[in-house]
């Protein structure tokens, strides 16, 4: 299984109005971080997941921190549990301060669904509070989600996604922060991954954060110039969200065809799953991507874009995979996920708005 967040539905319609949320601070600091844990199966890092708070007294809950969403839901029921609610679910008789509404709530990502009701109610992350945070109230989760270590998804994208079409937690807490900003740091094979929300943390990048901007604000989508194998670019550039909530890359098919043509012996192969290609493993190429107004080539780590041996002997399969998905402008849309971004510290930032990277170390 690997965790994957294309184009979102949902049963809402546009012309609702949006809850209104509080936004206070209640520590006397305007940065934090937040500790995530590196859930790896079967060779592949599938999710980074840590905790927030919510409700009143504060219940501790984990969830996958999601830059290719922007809703924040947790579980609060339970159809196929005996007798108590688990305590990875959000128990909601325990908050004083929570607000149901009648509104539905549904989200279908690439790997799964989630349907219930929208609420609200206090939400803390890294000791930075709002007040009245608009979220869904789950009582459907599909399989995908309940195999998941984490309660819920939190999502850091922009509120042009929201299915809610509430401001998402980190959006509103930019304002309070000494940088309008946060950053990821995801881990290989181990532990050690963290969210830094106001600030940057040097411990986990060397050299220059190199900034491109946001194209469109929904997801942080920005504009790839190119994929490039062996240091020359091939095919034409494309949009890309930059998703920690996704394990793997997706871009174009067409894309796709012209980077692996550009690796001699590789082939589509079709039986590893629909997109998949495999290259031969002795070919070992140097596969990245460049985006506008950087000068840089990221590439992808070749422990990270490798994904294993093939069934033909002596190819492996490539962790890019063709997929043609769209923006919310119709738009042909590449997926950034964090095999990438384990090579590569990755800031978001509200100034601008737009998406930096630095070599991750």
């Amino acid at each position: 299984m690997v965790k994957a967040k294309y184009q979102h539905t949902s049963s809402l319609a546009t012309t609702v109005e949006p809850l209104p949320n509080t936004l206070t601070v209640n520590r006397r600091r305007s940065s934090g971080s937040v500790q995530l844990v590196d859930y790896i199966q079967d060779g592949l890092d599938l999710e980074y997941y840590g905790g927030i708070s919510l409700g009143t007294p504060a219940q501790q809950l984990t969830v996958d921190f999601d830059t290719g969403s922007a809703d924040l839901w947790v579980p609060t029921v339970c159809v196929n549990c005996d007798g108590d609610l688990p305590e990875t679910y959000f128990h909601t008789e325990q908050s004083s301060t929570y607000q149901q509404t009648e509104r539905p709530f549904e989200i279908t990502y690439g790997s799964g669904e989630v349907a219930g009701t929208i609420a609200k109610d206090t939400a803390e992350l890294s000791g930075l509070r709002v007040t009245s945070q608009t979220l869904g109230a789950v009582n459907v989760v599909s399989q995908q989600f309940t195999n998941d270590p984490s309660s819920g998804i939190l999502g850091l994208a922009f509120q042009g996604i929201a299915q809610t079409q509430a401001p998402p937690i980190v959006q509103q807490l930019h304002q309070a922060l000494d940088q309008p900003l946060f950053a990821f740091f995801l881990s290989r094979q181990t532990q050690g991954a963290v969210l830094t929300i106001g600030s940057t943390d040097t411990s986990h990048y060397s050299g220059d954060i190199t900034y491109t901007s946001v194209t469109t604000e929904s997801y942080w989508e920005v504009q790839s110039t190119g994929s490039v194998v062996n240091g020359k670019t091939v095919g034409q550039g494309f949009k890309a969200a930059i998703d920690t909530g996704t394990t793997l890359i997706y871009i174009p098919t067409s894309a796709a065809t012209a980077l692996y043509a550009a690796i001699p012996g590789a082939r589509s192969d079709p039986d590893e799953g629909s997109g998949m290609y495999a290259y031969p493993c002795a070919s070992n190429p140097s596969v990245g991507f460049s985006f506008a107004g950087s000068p840089n080539v990221y590439t992808v780590d070749l422990r990270d874009f490798n994904l294993g041996p093939a069934s033909e002997q002596d190819m492996c399969v490539g962790g890019v995979i063709g997929m043609d998905i769209t923006d919310t402008n119709d738009e042909p849309l590449a997926i950034i996920g964090d095999e990438f971004l384990k090579s590569w510290y990755s800031v978001y930032s509200f100034d601008g708005p737009r998406v930096g990277f630095a070599k991750a170390k």
